[in-house]
């Protein structure tokens, strides 16, 4: 990311339009940080955690994404709206996709094989997207990702896995006193 800013490169993407930020303010506080991998190759978009109220994207998004970067894939690391419900977090994912996918052209990317990665908060936020069950996204509008990766994060909603959910893997600690494995 920093050589490709040294080359006069975007490396931070707005996901909503001048109007909509004009429209609500709130909004201005989000953005996508690009780690371009090899054109053509599919994307990750990685929500790090903060428990909502706070985005950990330089401690949990930035190392995910590049080790995820490091075998050739794109990968975005979002910066969304905390508000402590993931209601305007979840609408956040779901533009960003939606940005990244109608931009794969310009931005090099595989506009269908793309994955979800999160962790705690951003983890809970990947589930109100792909699942049935939280309440903040129609089913009509949930994302299809290739693939979720959940780590460390309790369901504040009952999910309903259904068998044309994406495949989905989760991670929780055996020893994680925050977050038991009992809750997941």
């Amino acid at each position: 990311m920093i050589d490709d800013r040294a080359d006069g490169k975007q490396v931070l993407f707005d996901i909503y339009t001048e109007e909509e930020l004009a429209a609500d303010s709130s909004k201005r506080n989000t953005g996508l940080f690009f780690f371009r991998g090899k054109p053509g190759m599919p994307f990750a978009v990685v929500c790090a955690g903060g428990g909502f109220c706070y985005v950990g994207s330089l401690h949990e998004g930035f190392p995910v994404a590049m080790e995820i970067n490091r075998s050739g894939y794109n990968a975005f690391v979002l910066k969304y709206r905390t508000n402590c419900s993931g209601k305007d977090s979840s609408e956040d994912l779901l533009r960003a996709v939606r940005f990244i996918r109608d931009h794969a052209k310009e931005l090099e990317v595989d506009n269908e094989n793309y994955s979800l990665w999160g962790g705690s908060a951003g983890a809970r936020l990947c589930s109100y997207v792909t699942y049935l069950g939280s309440g903040f996204i129609k089913p009509g509008r949930k994302l299809h990702p290739a693939a979720d990766i959940i780590a460390y994060t309790y369901f504040d909603f009952k999910p309903r896995f259904m068998p044309e959910d994406s495949p989905g893997f989760f991670i929780t600690g055996t020893r994680d006193w925050l977050v038991p494995v009992s809750s997941t």
